[in-house]
């Protein structure tokens, strides 16, 4: 069998770098508003995590087949329980096209306005490489900068405090830690990777985001023997489909691999490409290795996917790709067992591609 796989991409994204005339309006600028950043206690177990990426459309923009689905994926925050989960991560390209404040009023009246009805669940949002278009000036306290670049309308609608954690640099790399009394505490590293495509060396080896990767992947205080360890970033190494494997990447991942096979992740995720994507376990190269690392690329928040009616096993090295249906990973780890169970949840709130593992000990 023979299966030809094309993703869409952001059709605008070559055009960002025209669109660099700040925006002089004296409409309200939206903020997330107060939301817990830090594992709320007692949590039960299990553990239940969403993770999305790619989300919402500028304002204005018309919902289609295939694009700006950010209002009916914003229910499926709650996992399917009618619950809070304890933690949504945001993996990156959160507003389009250039996270710019006022352009956070997309994000703000779907997804927002869903978290802000979870009040127990914790915030944890990681720049993509949109948030780092905003073409507006950058404020005095913003601290998402990089050269001539700057995501301060991502910085200020999220909130100073949404990059706290047991661990953090001020400048989008953090870690939070869920359930850590427990047997298997859920720790979850969040990384600023989306300023490396206009900067690849902002992820090379020695770079902030790989030093602070090490550092956290080292530390019995921050990554406890028996944790459940996510390791969250935007652009994905490794993808069969859509912007494919991208290389300046690389020495994140090899960071990953940089300390003993039992302190590595359990799980990495991104977003990036606008479809859902899960890779078995890879080594350090890229190719299967029963002792590797999962990789989930989750980018089917709402922006775009492709449309190809297709949701099952690749043909290529990924294990399993959907190309045809908007929703969220739903993650949900069993803290006293030192298990995870992962899920591709649809918009129509089917439970694709379910898979159980082991966290490492």
């Amino acid at each position: 069998m023979t299966l030809i796989i094309s993703a869409c991409t952001s059709r605008v994204q070559d055009t960002l770098e025209q669109n660099t005339q700040p925006v002089a309006t004296a409409q309200p600028v939206p903020t997330m508003g107060s939301f817990p950043t830090i594992d709320p206690a007692p949590l039960e177990n299990p553990i239940v995590l969403i993770a999305s990426g790619d989300i919402a459309c500028a304002p204005a923009s018309p919902t289609t087949a295939t694009g700006c689905h950010q209002a009916t994926t914003a229910p499926l925050i709650d996992g399917g329980l009618g619950a809070d989960p304890s933690a949504v991560l945001l993996l990156g390209d959160t507003q389009y096209e250039s996270g710019r404040s006022l352009e956070y009023a997309s994000f703000d009246a779907t997804w927002g306005a869903a978290l802000r009805d979870l009040p127990g669940t914790a915030v944890l949002p990681a720049a993509g490489n949109h948030e780092w278009y905003d073409p507006d000036p950058a404020g005095s306290r913003c601290a998402f900068l990089h050269a001539d670049r700057n995501a301060c309308g991502f910085e200020s609608y999220f909130g100073d405090r949404a990059f706290d954690g047991v661990m953090s640099d001020g400048t989008g790399n953090y870690v939070r830690t869920f359930a850590a009394r427990s047997a298997h505490p859920v720790v979850v590293i969040m990384l600023d990777v989306g300023v490396c495509v206009h900067d690849p060396d902002a992820c090379a080896a020695g770079s902030g985001a790989t030093r602070f990767l090490d550092a956290a992947l080292a530390d019995r205080r921050v990554d406890p023997p028996g944790a459940c360890t996510i390791v969250a970033w935007h652009q994905a190494r490794w993808s069969d489909v859509g912007h494919g494997s991208i290389g300046y990447v690389d020495p994140v991942w090899q960071a990953l691999f940089s300390v003993a096979p039992s302190k590595r992740p359990d799980l990495v995720l991104n977003g990036h490409d606008h479809l859902y994507e899960r890779m078995p376990p890879l080594g350090a190269g890229g190719r299967p290795n029963p002792d590797g690392i999962v990789e989930i690329v989750a980018g089917a928040g709402g922006r775009e996917i492709a449309g190809v009616p297709y949701a099952g096993p690749a043909p290529t090295r990924a294990a399993f790709v959907d190309l045809q249906h908007f929703g969220v990973l739903r993650i949900e780890v069993d803290v006293s067992a030192g298990e995870f169970t992962t899920g591709f949840l649809t918009e129509s709130g089917s439970l694709l591609d379910q898979q159980r593992r082991t966290c490492r000990d």
